[in-house]
């Protein structure tokens, strides 16, 4: 028995799949697309092994973790080494189209695209082998008597790197790269150019070259621009991997637009428009391809590039709801910029499926219920009190009006949108998040995530209207009617009719208008700051509190723009000196004293939690420059950013400096450390990172010492088969202090 889940972390989709084989469980854990990390687990029983097999996959749920109803096989993508027997053969084949047809099958990504690599095949008039690339010729549609020459690279033989999409990956490990040639043409009018290592040992990235100029996109006006600065990006971060019309123009990965495999879109750079345009979200590098030979060589048409996702029965991500996202998370970087980042970075690819099967699902159970035609699907949020719950009816009849005056049929609040709150709002720690909560956060800033869940939620319910699951119930014979509300006692806009090929145009303007404006907090300067905070703390002389107001505002400052913020956060941070000189008594230093270490170790966890290392390295710069005049307090705690338990704050912080000078270096930092790390540890983390440090460093004295501290502290003996105990894998003193059996 196997079963896969998937989660969405920091903007990435990760797996987890266990498996029960006899009387163990294997484990696999890692990024998806991937192999990642392998474990087992063994039993004396079976009723032992199923008990643990179920006890995991409930804390996995209770994680955010959703069960795919697709259990991949894992295996790492890379070419064969023996290509070139392979091509000979497909030269040298009695058949050669067929022997073509099925090497370039992985190019077809749809039905679409077999038809198409059909006709393509068929018009193939010479097949060759040249200077280690495969090439066959195809007669140009302009002129018929001008072959363009197709040159295929040898597929990539070492390791792909994970940032790589998948489509592309699979493409590379068959051929990495390929250039059109017109006739003789040494230079490429259109070429993909594959992945490359950039060091030794070290997997294949993608090759941004073909004269990429990302300096153009300065000149152009897209939507894209404000969210990529709200997920601290630039124009250097917009990946090319191709060129066409000589290098004029180029191919990109769009940095918010989603394919319907889950991978960066597809998108061409004009250096006329100097903007991103058609994108391509109907499939991968494959299917990309493809299309290219049929329209630039062969004029094939039909075969739009640019068309949105079919609202034609599969769980849909479209380009318009994607758009609509990016610009309502821009609205909300004003007020809340940490959740506006990590909306952007969320994985609506997977939600979009879970989204889809909980509907689908509820349909499912009407063809066992419902007797009468349905003419109307309703759908409006649960307001009493639970406003993160979107619930379903359904309404009988042969007139709209009619149908919908009769009220609710049997409401049925079927999509839970708890762990998708709990993400974006940071708040993963909290057991049962209620809507209260989130309306506390978000304020009135709650319709913007309300309108984007509604919008997807919609979009996947027309696409399952349109579906065969969905033709199965008796309905009316016109058609059937989608209308949505915010709220049960608000009148119901109809969003869809079955009849009709699109979502109604006045709908998404009158419910969901994209160019709605946020809110955005008032930002106020830093000497408006100063002069704030220096006549709070007067007045109110409690200068613990002003300070903790404002760098916690410094933070997320920092968090939104680095390189604009950093030097503010800094002299905002070193104001705690000239507090604690104005503190009225012992008690209020020691507070300041306190908040420091606190606020500096709640940040770096955070940033280093983000993968931020800058902003986390810059966050422990500054506590580094002032501690000793500030001071160290040994009996300071402070609550988990992930599980909200109480921690000592110099033994929480200091596991938290340990993982970044592993992680990033920053031995300039190991004086700090020794300074606040207790004579008695009592933090199993800190402990297990103290022997961390020294397996890295090769100091077995202290990985013995801080591993049988570990333990003692009740860390599990798995933890240390991390590859950062590598260094001493085969030692047997630490061997036999972490065996599992």
């Amino acid at each position: 028995m196997k079963k896969h889940f998937l989660h969405s972390e920091n903007g990435s989709e990760v797996f987890w799949q266990i498996e029960i084989s006899g009387l163990s469980l294997i484990l696999s854990s890692g990024k998806t697309g991937f192999v990642g990390k392998r474990s087992i687990r063994n039993f004396d029983t079976r009723d032992q092994c199923l008990k643990e097999f179920q006890k995991l996959i409930d804390q996995k749920t209770k994680l955010g973790f959703r069960e795919s109803d697709h259990v991949p096989s894992f295996r790492t993508l890379t070419g064969k080494s023996n290509y070139l027997e392979t091509w000979k053969s497909i030269v040298n084949a009695s058949e050669p189209k067929e022997a073509l047809r099925s090497h370039f099958q992985i190019l077809a990504e749809t039905e679409e695209c077999k038809e198409l690599l059909d006709r393509i095949i068929s018009k193939i008039d010479q097949v060759y082998i040249e200077d280690d690339q495969f090439v066959f010729t195809l007669p140009w549609h302009h002129d018929e008597e001008t072959s363009v020459h197709i040159r295929w690279n040898a597929p990539y033989l070492g390791n792909i790197h994970s940032s790589v999409p998948y489509s592309l990956a699979k493409f590379v490990s068959n051929f990495n790269g390929v250039g059109f040639h017109h006739d003789n043409d040494d230079f490429a009018t259109l070429s993909v150019q594959g992945v490359s290592a950039y060091g030794e040992n070290r997997p294949a990235r993608i090759i941004g070259d073909g004269g990429w100029e990302e300096d153009i996109l300065e000149e152009g006006d897209d939507w894209w621009i404000n969210p990529l600065a709200v997920v601290e990006k630039d124009y250097g971060d917009i990946q090319s991997f191709g060129a066409f019309d000589e290098s004029q123009n180029w191919y990109v990965f769009h940095p918010f637009i989603k394919n319907k495999l889950g991978e960066p879109a597809i998108a061409s750079v004009y250096h006329g428009s100097c903007e991103m345009e058609a994108e391509i979200v109907r499939f991968g590098m494959g299917g990309f391809i493809l299309r290219e030979i049929g329209s630039w060589i062969l004029n094939i048409r039909g075969y739009d590039l640019e068309k949105d996702l079919p609202l034609s029965g599969g769980p849909v991500l479209t380009k318009k709801f994607q758009e609509f996202m990016a610009k309502k998370a821009v609205a909300l970087s004003g007020n809340h910029p940490i959740i506006a980042k990590r909306l952007l970075e969320y994985d609506w690819h997977s939600l979009s499926f879970a989204i889809h099967n909980t509907i689908s699902d509820w349909v499912q159970s009407l063809q066992n219920s419902v007797k009468e035609k349905i003419l109307v699907i309703d759908t409006y949020w649960d307001d009493a009190g639970e406003i993160i719950f979107l619930g379903f009816d359904w309404h009988a009849g042969t007139d709209y009006e009619e149908a919908m005056s009769e009220g609710a049929n049997e409401i049925e609040y079927i999509l839970d949108f708890t762990s998708f709150y709990k993400t974006i709002l940071g708040t993963t720690f909290i057991e049962e998040l209620n809507g209260e909560e989130v309306i506390g956060i978000l304020e009135d800033d709650y319709a913007i995530t309300r309108d984007i869940l509604a919008y997807l939620s919609v979009e996947n319910l027309i696409s399952i209207v349109n579906g065969e699951e969905f033709q199965k119930l008796p309905r009316d014979e016109k058609g059937v009617y989608v209308a949505y509300s915010h709220y049960h006692d608000e009148e119901a806009e109809v969003a869809y009719h079955s009849s009709e090929k699109e979502i109604k145009s006045e709908f998404i303007k009158s419910l969901f208008s994209a160019d709605e404006k946020g809110k955005p907090a008032k930002e106020i300067s830093e000497s408006e700051q100063e002069i704030l905070d220096d006549i709070t703390g007067d007045v109110l002389e409690d200068y613990p509190w002003v300070w903790k107001s404002t760098i916690e505002k410094s933070i997320d400052r920092l968090a939104a723009n680095f390189q604009e913020n950093k030097e503010r956060y800094q002299r905002e941070f070193n104001k705690i000196l000239e507090y604690k000189d104005k503190a009225s008594s012992d008690e209020e230093e020691m507070t300041l004293m306190n908040l420091g270490m606190q606020m500096s170790s709640a940040a770096l966890n955070r940033f280093l939690r983000e993968n931020k290392p800058d902003l986390a390295g810059w966050v422990l710069h500054c506590y580094n420059e002032i501690y000793q005049t500030l001071g160290i307090s040994r009996n300071s705690t402070l609550k988990g950013n992930e599980t909200g338990t109480s921690y000592n704050t110099a033994e929480y912080f200091s596991g938290d400096i340990i993982v970044f000078i592993a992680k990033y270096g920053g031995g300039k930092y190991l004086p700090l450390l020794e300074d606040l790390l207790p004579p008695d540890i009592q933090d199993a983390r800190l402990a297990f990172n103290l022997a961390c440090l020294n397996s890295l460093e090769k100091n077995k004295d202290n990985l013995l010492r801080y591993t049988k501290l570990a333990l003692s502290l009740g860390k599990p003996k798995k933890d240390f088969q991390d590859s950062d105990f590598n260094n001493f894998k085969d030692d047997a003193e630490f061997h036999s202090l972490v065996a599992l059996h």
